[in-house]
């Protein structure tokens, strides 16, 4: 197993949050070593922490419709925060908004290098003439939906003359 893709994550999310950073007034990154000591530090609050916290509030997550998930994200931030120098959130606010920000950049890193799969990034999109498939590192390739099994993430949905789905 090869650290790479861990290595390439780490730095990324740790370029993320100095972009969160400069986007949201009241994040305060010092510098990238800082960044990447934060970064370090949220992830393994989020690794070891927070499953915890998402089971003991499972009944409001349920409630407002998982969007509590985000209130737990922002205290992760506000923790590490008042761990870290280098790394400080002003209040509340600011963490909710950086903790959104955090995680569609972290939705994005995912649905690009394939996330904890250990596939590359790859989407297909589906045209009149067959489906197109992108895969990181080499380009678009050609394939016809014909169940080959070649695609297990892919589903085959196909018009039949009367309009119906199979």
């Amino acid at each position: 197993m090869s650290l790479m893709p861990l290595l390439i994550r780490w730095v990324i999310n740790a370029l993320a949050l100095m972009l969160v950073a400069y986007l949201v007034g009241g994040i305060h990154v010092q510098g990238f070593f800082s960044a990447l000591v934060a970064s370090a530090l949220i992830g393994l609050l989020n690794a070891f922490l927070r499953p915890l916290l998402i089971i003991l509030t499972l009944p409001l997550t349920i409630l407002t419709l998982g969007l509590f998930a985000f209130v737990i994200n922002a205290l992760m931030l506000l923790l590490a925060s008042s761990i870290l120098a280098g790394f400080q959130v002003d209040g509340f606010g600011s963490a909710l908004w950086g903790a959104l920000l955090l995680t569609l950049v972290s939705w994005l890193i995912g649905a690009l290098t394939g996330g904890d799969r250990g596939q590359g990034g790859s989407f297909t999109i589906w045209t009149s003439r067959g489906r197109r498939t992108w895969t990181r590192g080499q380009g678009p390739r050609r394939g016809h939906g014909d169940g080959s099994g070649t695609d297990p993430e892919v589903i085959d949905l196909d018009q039949d003359e009367g309009g119906k789905w199979s």
